[in-house]
């Protein structure tokens, strides 16, 4: 089963554009505890997937880092949790805590620059991707549309935002199936008639 299920994620992989995760990559992202519903990947123009930087992040999540072959280098990290404007707010990993922090929302999502680097960060159903970059190259523009256009493992868009809401006259997401089982009187056990033998 395994095999197959690699060979299914290599060829999901291969849809971002001429970034490919081996079949290998994607085994060794498994075993290390990455959950592979967290694997994205980003086009960064000017930029390569350094494909050592695969690995984990935090208890499951996923990071990757891309270079222009110049010393700079982007990183992508997809972790699950939520984002606020206090976070957004918040000081940059690895720069003074006490370093001013530019912090504003806009289509995309949070955009942030301080201490030479920015990124941006969004929302995607029940985790969050960000994409820290040099301030000087790529630009904002550049940088957010390259993480407004993220694909996951199966080769869609990462759908930022929340859910819609479930409406009173939609069918509940969670309703049991019909059992045809249940008894309508009594305590609701299910009924198992005795056959031969008891």
């Amino acid at each position: 089963m395994r095999p197959v299920f690699a060979a299914l994620a290599l060829l999901a992989l291969s849809a971002c554009g001429s970034q490919v995760l081996s079949a290998a990559q994607t085994e060794r992202l498994e075993r290390d505890g990455v959950d592979l519903v967290l694997v994205y990947l980003v086009e960064i123009p000017g930029y390569a997937l350094a494909e050592q930087s695969l690995g984990v992040i935090g208890e499951d999540g996923f990071g990757a880092s891309y270079t222009d072959g110049g010393g700079r280098v982007a990183h992508l990290r997809v972790e699950r949790g939520a984002y606020t404007d206090e976070l957004c707010a918040g000081p940059f990993t690895d720069a003074p805590s006490d370093a001013p922090v530019t912090c504003v929302r806009d289509d995309v999502g949070w955009y942030r620059a301080s201490n030479g680097r920015h990124e941006y960060i969004a929302v995607s159903g029940d985790h969050r991707l960000s994409l820290n970059a040099p301030l000087d190259d790529p630009d904002r523009a550049v940088l957010g549309r390259a993480l407004a256009e993220a694909e996951d493992r199966f080769g869609d868009k990462a759908r930022f935002g929340s859910p819609p809401p479930v409406r009173l006259s939609d069918p509940s997401p969670t309703s049991p199936a019909p059992r045809g089982d249940l008894p309508t009187i009594g305590d609701g056990a299910p009924v198992h008639p005795s056959g031969p033998g008891g």
